[in-house]
């Protein structure tokens, strides 16, 4: 739990940091920092109950995904708002990240954490 809490606080800095015009660039990555990020911390805080700012953090990032065109980035933000969402009890807004993942992923006939 302890190690949870003290990811979520970091993952907050970089979130931050990866902001404006820089939030849309991979900075050598398979996907965009800024949007990961936003989702592990969604997931994160939402394992510790802070389920406003998981979301708060789940938008931005779904937000920031529909600017770039870059899969992973999307299939990652959409896993991980979706189990905020779940976590929360928003059983809806899970269920239609997830199938939005799901559907992603297979359209692109990829493998991901949905299959």
């Amino acid at each position: 739990m302890l190690k949870t809490i003290i990811k979520s606080v970091w993952d907050r800095e970089v979130a931050q940091q990866l902001s404006g015009p820089e939030a849309l660039e991979r900075h050598g990555f398979s996907s965009v920092p800024a949007i990961t990020v936003r989702g592990f911390l969604a997931w994160g805080l939402s394992e510790v109950g802070e389920f406003e700012e998981a979301e708060m953090w789940a938008r931005q990032g779904i937000e920031l995904s529909g600017q770039v065109k870059n899969l992973f980035s999307t299939a990652i933000i959409q896993a991980c708002s979706g189990v905020a969402y779940l976590r929360h009890g928003k059983i809806d807004a899970a269920f239609k990240q997830l199938q939005e993942g799901y559907a992603l992923s297979r359209e692109a006939d990829s493998r991901s954490e949905f299959e």
